[in-house]
């Protein structure tokens, strides 16, 4: 069954502000360990972290975890990657005006994905949590990337109304992220 995501209150409305949890135990424990130099040394380490701590496991059906439980686990889809790396960076000295969760499609399958979008110099720029590792450089958010929703625990900003998350092409959708970064996804 697909989770659909609403900007606007509702009966029984998802409260994605609740899934990016920067003053957790774990988060507040791993961050300063993770600092760079530099914002942007911050930036990939965290990105790193997440790509090679966390492995990708797809899931049957979608049920979302928050980062703690993530990285407990070990293993997660992307939602969860994204939501953990979003929490580090935001726990790590991002303002919730740069670093977001990215709910939207990636490719031409109009399947669900999430990632962390990063915003600097007047643009996003998205990590991709799901790689086995985190690549020298982000790219510019652009084909295939469409968001629809970006998210962390202050903001909440709808793009594009009635988004629907769907797990309807997840194998063939991996394997272009795959060919597109040239870093398997694990």
């Amino acid at each position: 069954m697909p989770l659909t995501c609403t900007h606007r209150p509702l009966r029984n409305r998802l409260y994605l502000t609740e899934f990016v949890t920067p003053h957790t135990y774990l988060i507040d424990q791993l961050a300063p360990s993770l600092q760079g130099v530099a914002k942007k040394e911050t930036i990939w380490n965290c990105w790193d972290w997440v790509c090679r701590n966390i492995k990708y496991k797809s899931e049957r059906g979608d049920v979302w975890y928050t980062p703690s439980e993530a990285m407990t686990m070990g293993k997660s889809d992307c939602e969860e990657k994204a939501f953990t790396l979003c929490s580090l960076l935001r726990a790590s000295g991002l303002s919730p005006d740069e670093v977001f969760v990215a709910l939207g499609t990636y490719g031409r399958f109009n399947d669900g994905h999430a990632w962390c979008d990063i915003f600097q110099d007047g643009k996003y720029w998205v990590l991709e949590a799901t790689l086995s590792a985190a690549p020298d450089a982000a790219t510019e958010q652009s084909h295939p990337y469409d968001a629809y929703i970006l998210f962390n625990n202050i903001h909440d900003m709808e793009l594009k109304p009635g988004f629907t998350f769907s797990r309807a092409n997840a194998k063939r959708k991996i394997r272009e992220i795959e060919g597109f970064y040239g870093v398997k996804v694990g």
